[in-house]
């Protein structure tokens, strides 16, 4: 499952599914969050399967309630959080009309690797070099 933002154009650039996996998401509905939602809901049709979401910071921490959710019902969801503290996409869509970029808006992003942690699941932390 895969979040709308710049997330979903990494992974759409860069994970390659073979076999019988799938890449889900809400790809022209540009529904931020809902990534989590649809891996809790696949997750528990078959709880055998392997379920990754990748989420954005913002649609991870608008829905945070899902990641609260799985552990609540033992969901063995894998997240990603891609964390690049920014209005991603929505820069490259400005720039791409000619506008400037929005800066009207922006927040300290928690610790997602030591939120899990504290829910308790296993939270890592992993920093790319830019």
């Amino acid at each position: 499952m895969i979040d709308t933002g710049e997330v979903t154009l990494w992974c759409g650039n860069w994970i390659r599914q073979s076999g019988k996996q799938r890449i889900l998401a809400s790809f022209n509905n540009a529904a931020v969050g809902t990534a989590l939602g649809h891996a809790n809901g696949v997750q528990a049709l078959d709880r055998a399967k392997q379920v990754i979401a990748a989420c954005g910071d913002g649609g991870f921490t608008m829905l945070i309630g899902e990641f609260m959710s799985a552990v609540e019902h033992k969901l063995p969801v894998k997240v990603v959080v891609f964390n690049n503290s920014v209005w991603g996409l929505v820069h490259v869509e400005m720039e791409a009309a000619g506008l400037p970029a929005f800066k009207g808006a922006g927040f300290p992003n928690m610790d997602f690797a030591a939120f899990a942690r504290a829910m308790p699941r296993r939270g890592l932390h992993r920093a790319v070099p830019r």
